[in-house]
C-alpha cells in the first residue's frame, strides 16, 4: 500500500496501510487469502495470477496471456 508523499511529491510505501477484507479493515490478510492492491481476495481478477512458486500471496499483473491455473475452494 501505498501513500502520497507531498513533500517529495510521490508514493511510498505506507507503514499504517490496511487491506480491506469483507467489510473490516485488517493489518494483514487471512493466511488462506491472496493479496490483490489494498484488498484480501479469494481468487485473482481478470489479467492478473498468482504465481504459486513465489513465496508470496500477491496477485501479479499477467506478463502476455495468463497461466492457466486451479481454483482450489475452502
Amino acid at each position: 500500500m501505498m501513500v502520497h508523499d507531498p513533500k517529495r511529491g510521490m508514493l511510498i510505501p505506507n507503514p499504517k496501510g490496511r487491506y480491506v477484507y469483507d467489510r473490516y479493515c485488517v493489518e494483514e490478510c487471512p493466511k488462506e487469502l491472496l493479496v490483490e492492491r489494498d484488498a484480501c481476495v479469494r481468487h485473482c481478477s481478470v489479467g492478473s495470477h498468482h504465481d504459486m512458486t513465489k513465496d508470496s500471496r500477491r496477485c501479479e499483473p499477467c506478463k502476455g496471456v495468463c497461466p492457466k491455473g486451479f481454483i482450489i475452494l475452502f
